[in-house]
């Protein structure tokens, strides 16, 4: 009769450890959760501020105030500056030390 008072304890320790892992595990996802909400309410002050209204007329709608002027540049352009700027820093990156200082002081 000691024996199966001792396997109950037994197993009612281990589904207690159990049962205190979920609770961390539970907890951490609050902590997750509480932290994501606390982001979103940041992102949605920030979408009902007044500069926030401008922005998005100004980008969804194209307007502007008196006086601007609009400047389109074509996406193929902006793929070519970045393709050149990865060779130049590619580049650069395979000069020694000494290259490198003496073209920041002098060029």
């Amino acid at each position: 009769m000691g024996v199966w008072y001792v396997v109950g304890l037994f197993g009612n320790f281990l589904e207690l450890v159990s049962v205190g892992d979920r609770v961390k595990e539970a907890q951490q996802e609050v902590s997750q959760l509480e932290k994501r909400n606390e982001d979103l309410k940041q992102q949605v002050n920030l979408y009902e501020g007044e500069e926030m209204d401008e922005t998005l007329i100004r980008e969804e709608l194209g307007l502007v105030k008196p006086g601007e002027k609009v400047v389109m540049i074509d996406d193929s352009l902006l793929d070519k500056v970045e393709a050149e700027s990865k060779k130049s820093e590619k580049m650069v990156d395979d000069f020694p030390v000494w290259r490198k200082w003496l073209a920041l002081v002098w060029y």
